[in-house]
């Protein structure tokens, strides 16, 4: 499965944005079964080489309990920065919005089974 996940925060700046967003990138490759890219956005008119749209990442789910390993992962980065969202959204349209309340010691069991339902079977 597929799922595009999007960092938003309005407390970081682009260049903020952009380095948490490749941050995370790598730390997901290194750390977990998720395959995470960055995504290439659309280019403006005119300009040259490959866009990025900013803060989106392209995640591939390779095997079971990835959304414990995802959450696990996003915990350390809302930990960081308490300003950030993660934004998931599967190719059927659905989205799901994580925000660092939602992955604090109370509350991480009800997102991960969330989370579980959203992916599915995947997760």
């Amino acid at each position: 499965m597929q799922v595009k996940l999007t960092l938003l925060s309005d407390a970081v700046g682009d260049d903020g944005l952009d380095e948490l967003t490749r941050d995370l990138c790598a730390t997901l490759n290194k750390e977990t079964d998720v395959s995470a890219k960055m995504a290439e956005g659309a280019l403006e008119p005119g300009a040259k080489g490959d866009a990025m749209s900013l803060g989106t990442l392209l995640l591939t789910f390779l095997s079971s309990g990835t959304a414990v390993a995802l959450f696990e992962v996003a915990k350390a980065f809302f930990e960081r920065n308490s300003n950030l969202e993660l934004e998931l959204e599967r190719p059927d349209g659905a989205k799901m919005v994580v925000r660092a309340k939602n992955v604090d010691a109370e509350r991480i069991d009800s997102t991960l089974n969330e989370a579980r339902e959203f992916f599915g079977e995947v997760a």
